[in-house]
């Protein structure tokens, strides 16, 4: 925490000494308009790169929830919202050419609904339609790895009366990491020492695409996508028993686990106005499905079978929404929008896991192990805006939700919520370029169906039951959000929150005799944010420094061990630097990133999980010197990544007695990219 706050003090003092803030200067407060000329000089290929490089903006897909309004990304194109939801929202922008792009907005406190409450959202306003494309080929290697290519190729034009766009994009991944595991009673002995060796590879093929034109006096606008990816990991493991690594092993730990999961998503939206109404229809659909195999076993030094275990799992995900609204203004002064949701959601996982001691695989019960669980969801909503002559402004938004969860398969069960959501918040223009937001909301959390169903990890040796009557974690959100920018590229954004979360969800013993996910009591979570842009071209002619960090607490009264601890997972710290130059007349630009060190710690019932991540330096060098296209040479995690994780277990559970420890030492090679790109 201190270190972050003296990041954050130094990044004020650059602030103060360089910018030259004109407080006096009148400006409006409301929005801020970018030309596309003013990214000219990073020479962007599609608009993802554009709102990458936007100021003081930092890129919200949106949660990864259920249905479409709580699932709000900030990033509006030409000033609606686009009918995708979380990674969608990224792919669609990378299908939009640079060149299509005529200036993007960046609004604060906007008067729309699409904005669902958010402080800060960009609009991206496109020129007419004319044919270009983008595409980006590339290879990239990860330490001792082999080099693996990547590629994308995006493409907008016209045709049978639609305008629209496609992407086809392709990854690959391949990691090696080296590992130490040390295992020790809970008097610091030592039981064993694991060498490994593994490697993790990726693969996913991604195609996108999407396509609009008028309709009955409206805009009909359509999106798909389909993705097939595939995740596969190695590992060999050397053991030595009570001894410190070396010479000859007394056993070994092979392990082996494959992942493929393909995707498809649907969306269409339909928008019309009428008078001073518009209106608009959302529908979405989406399918989910993966299958994942696990190996794993103990051998002696001569190889022969001393125990094995396999895990086999399947997964459909199923969702359907519909969504429709409608906004309207009262004057000069008012606006208001209703919307109505309604969706359905399915998840069907099947999990198998076996053990073999010598006599044969037997197969290990699990409670939940089979599982169905369905969602049937509606929800109102009625935001208003009030702009009055003057500095002072005021939204807010009332509404609720009802739904009924349906469990079927190894356990039944059926529950029904119903939750008021308010929200409000009232803004003042600082003037300068400043502006003042304070708010409060009451947000509901969205479930994963996956906690319903059992779970298991050969990997980490865990497993967790399912739990078919969880319900939705609430919170109670406060908000203070300044926001202070210039022309001239400058912008520096503050957020600091309060929330008082009741249901928190924590791995508890269930009534099935098992461990799993349950609503486990009350919490609190305090922290800040910081978002920094300064250009330096009175010092550095094309320079700029960026920063980002957040720090936040959590106080949670664990019911297992009746003392305060910080909910499980819970990041308490994170910085981000990046130094960019653009040398005035040169066709090339080169950067610095940093990214400090982070951790956070896991609690399940007889175990405390604490991992942390070393700190990652990087860097690029750009030009377009070469035949005009834009080749970037990247470097990241130099000086090797280090992760660190110490499992602390204990008996019967945390309240009882440290009964051994784990750490684990891990190295990531350095990653070399080379990425060449150009519009056409």
């Amino acid at each position: 925490m201190r270190k972050l706050w003296g990041a954050m003090s130094s990044a004020a003092a650059i602030a103060v000494a360089t910018a030259n803030p004109a407080w006096a200067q009148e400006a409006p407060a409301d929005e801020i308009a970018y030309p596309a000329s003013f990214f000219a000089e990073y020479s962007p290929q599609t608009a993802l790169d554009i709102v990458l490089r936007t100021p003081g903006f930092t890129l919200d897909e949106g949660d990864d929830v259920r249905g479409f309004g709580a699932a709000a990304g900030n990033v509006l194109i030409d000033g609606a919202r686009p009918s995708v939801k979380g990674d969608g929202l990224e792919a669609f922008l990378a299908r939009i050419p640079a060149d299509r792009v005529l200036e993007v907005r960046l609004i604060r406190n906007a008067q729309t609904a699409e904005a669902q409450g958010q402080a800060l959202i960009l609009n991206i306003i496109r020129r007419p339609v004319e044919t270009s494309g983008a595409w980006t080929a590339g290879l990239e290697q990860t330490g001792s790895g082999p080099v693996v290519p990547f590629g994308s190729l995006s493409f907008a034009g016209a045709a049978l009366g639609f305008e629209g766009s496609f992407e086809v994009e392709f990854v690959v991944d391949e990691t090696p990491i080296r590992t130490r595991r040390a295992f020790s009673a809970a008097d610091g002995a030592l039981l064993a020492n694991w060498a490994e060796r593994r490697v993790e590879r990726f693969e996913q093929l991604t195609l996108s695409g999407d396509a609009r034109r008028p309709v009955f006096g409206g805009v009909l606008a359509l999106t798909a996508s389909g993705r097939v990816q595939r995740f596969a990991l190695d590992r060999e493991s050397r053991i030595y028993a009570f001894r410190p690594a070396g010479g000859a092993p007394d056993g070994f730990a092979p392990f082996a686990q494959e992942e493929d999961e393909y995707g498809l998503d649907f969306g269409a939206d339909y928008s019309l106005s009428f008078g001073d109404v518009d209106a608009k229809l959302v529908g979405l659909v989406s399918f989910e499905s993966e299958t994942e195999e696990q190996r794993d076993s103990r051998r002696s030094a001569a190889f022969a079978l001393v125990q094995a275990q396999t895990l086999a799992s399947e997964r459909e995900a199923l969702e359907a929404v519909l969504r429709s609204s409608a906004a309207w203004g009262l004057g000069s002064a008012w606006r208001f929008e209703a919307a109505a949701e309604v969706a359905y959601n399915q998840l069907d996982s099947r999990l198998a896991v076996t053990q073999d001691l010598g006599a044969g695989p037997v197969p290990v019960a699990l409670p939940g192990a089979a599982t169905v669980v369905e969602e049937t969801r509606g929800e109102a909503l009625l935001t208003f805006a009030y702009a009055p002559p003057g500095r002072l402004r005021f939204d807010g938004a009332l509404g609720g939700e009802t739904s009924e969860i349906a469990v079927s398969g190894d356990a039944q069960n059926s529950q029904s919520f119903t939750f008021f959501k308010p929200r409000a918040s009232l803004s003042y223009d600082l003037g300068g370029g400043a502006t003042a937001r304070l708010g409060a909301e009451r947000r509901i959390g969205q479930l994963d169906f996956g906690d319903f169903a059992a779970s298991a990890g050969l990997f980490d040796g865990v497993s967790a039951a399912g739990n078919p009557a969880l319900g939705p974690e609430t919170a109670w959100v406060y908000s203070l959000d300044l926001d202070w920018r210039r022309d001239d590229g400058f912008a520096v954004t503050v957020e600091a929150f309060h929330e008082e979360r009741e249901g928190v969800l924590e791995q508890v013993a269930l009534p099935s005799g098992g461990f799993g996910v349950a609503n486990a009591g009350a919490a609190t979570v305090t922290g800040f944010t910081v978002s920094l842009d300064l250009p330096l071209d009175a010092v550095i002619p094309g320079g700029e420094f960026s920063l980002y960090g957040e720090s936040s607490d959590s106080v949670f009264r664990d019911p297992l061990t009746d003392r305060d601890r910080l909910l499980t997972d819970f990041g308490q710290s994170f910085v981000e630097a990046s130094f960019r130059h653009d040398p005035p007349n040169l066709p090339l630009s080169w950067g610095l990133t940093w990214r400090g060190p982070s951790g956070r710690t896991g609690y399940r019932i007889d175990e405390q999980d604490l991992r942390t991540d070393s700190a990652q330096i990087g860097g690029f060098m750009e030009t377009n010197a070469l035949f005009g296209l834009r080749t970037r040479l990247e470097l990241r995690n130099l000086g090797t990544a280090r992760f660190q994780r110490e499992r602390r277990r204990f008996t019967p559970d945390r309240s009882g007695t440290l009964s051994g420890i784990e750490r684990r030492f891990a190295t990531y090679g350095a990653v070399v990219s080379l990425e060449i790109s150009d519009q056409f």
